[in-house]
């Protein structure tokens, strides 16, 4: 991850930096990389089977 976090609005590397003595750093060139177009799938739809709860019957013990 090279992003800056969303709070240092671009203030990438300034981190040990005196204020008033700030250096460009050289910039390495990146490659841009192609973004690939996905493709959209159309989704089936799944019926659900409902499942039938059975109930315990709970044996009432004599005294």
């Amino acid at each position: 991850m090279n992003r800056s976090p969303p709070g240092a609005g671009g203030k990438r590397g300034v981190k040990g930096r005196r204020p008033g003595s700030r250096k460009k750093k050289a910039k390495t060139q990146k490659k841009k990389k192609k973004k690939k177009k996905k493709k959209k799938k159309k989704k089936k739809k799944k019926k659900k089977k409902k499942k039938k709860k059975k109930k315990k019957k709970k044996k009432k013990k004599k005294k």
